[in-house]
């Protein structure tokens, strides 16, 4: 989703789960303008190259926060909102995507379809 589209997010559902997946310093003010639109058991999920957790917990609180490991995933986006992968599924023998509580304790994601969105920045 680019920047100039959140504002038709007020005329949709709240968003259950909101992806970062921009530049670190991009992670506080994308945190708070993604709070307005998150449903009230909504998430916001750090899937960043670096651990960001506690920054999106600052906003949103620990409770709304998970954070993503993920390694192996080699993705280019080659105009904006469309990323195209560089390593064929299923190449490496050790490909890691791990979603979790960041404290260690299983969340409690919604089990039914969720509304998600995935925020990101355009390349530079």
């Amino acid at each position: 989703m680019h920047l100039h589209e959140v504002g038709s997010l007020a005329k949709q559902a709240p968003v259950d789960i909101a992806f970062v997946t921009m530049k670190s310093y991009d992670t506080e003010w994308i945190t708070q303008l993604i709070k307005p639109y998150l449903a009230p058991a909504g998430y916001v999920v750090s899937l960043q190259n670096c651990i960001n957790e506690e920054r999106i917990a600052n906003i949103v609180g620990w409770g709304r926060t998970l954070g993503c490991i993920a390694s192996r995933i080699s993705v280019e986006l080659f105009e904006p909102g469309k990323i195209r992968r560089q390593a064929p599924k299923g190449a490496a023998s050790h490909t890691v995507f791990r979603v979790g509580e960041v404290h260690g304790l299983p969340p409690s994601v919604p089990s039914a379809s969720p509304n998600c969105w995935a925020w990101s920045t355009a390349p530079r």
